[in-house]
């Protein structure tokens, strides 16, 4: 009896010791036109590429990728992995958000600038980055949008005359911030 209750102890501990070893883990679905739009690669190739911000993150995110029969990029990852991704391109969206003239809507699908041509240059200039966008696809990933729809809407709005003067939604358009072709109030 005694034997017969040390197995199924052990047993006990060896199936908690897989079960917690595969949860904790998430699965993220990323198809080639999205993979495409994001890296600029299809995904064979994005197993291939080292990328310089792994070292920012603390992952080399190939380690978490896999390529389904469909030809879409899986990634693995465990909440802390998870946590580090979300951690490195939460800082420049925080900085972004934090400013008066601008608002990140609806979990991520929305970017609104707000102000005059001259705030709005301003904040293209200085604090919208290159991997803006990427930073919110990214974002509505990880909190469970499908890939099919991952998108993105940047809206510039006039400060004087609530108008407005931009609105492009990526990735089935390309963002072109350039205020000079904009009509602004003042």
């Amino acid at each position: 009896m005694k034997r017969m209750l040390s197995l199924i102890l052990i047993f006990s501990v060896f199936l908690c010791a897989v079960l917690s070893g595969c949860q904790g883990k998430s699965t993220y679905s990323i198809s080639p036109d999205l993979l495409m739009a994001l890296f600029g690669q299809e995904p064979s190739d994005f197993l291939l590429t080292e990328r310089r911000w792994y070292k920012n993150v603390g992952i080399d995110l190939r380690e978490c990728a896999s390529i389904d029969r469909s030809g879409n990029l899986i990634l693995k990852l465990n909440n802390n992995e998870k946590e580090k991704v979300l951690t490195y391109y939460d800082n420049d969206l925080d900085k972004l958000d934090s400013l008066p003239q601008v608002e990140i809507l609806e979990q991520y699908k929305v970017l609104k600038i707000t102000g005059t041509k001259v705030s709005v240059s301003d904040i293209i200039a200085n604090e919208f980055g290159l991997l803006t966008i990427h930073e919110m696809a990214i974002r509505q990933l990880f909190s469970g949008v499908s890939s099919d729809d991952v998108s993105v809407t940047v809206i510039v709005e006039d400060e004087g005359t609530n108008a407005i003067v931009y609105e492009a939604t990526w990735p089935k358009e390309d963002i072109n911030l350039s205020v000079n072709n904009w009509q602004f109030s003042g």
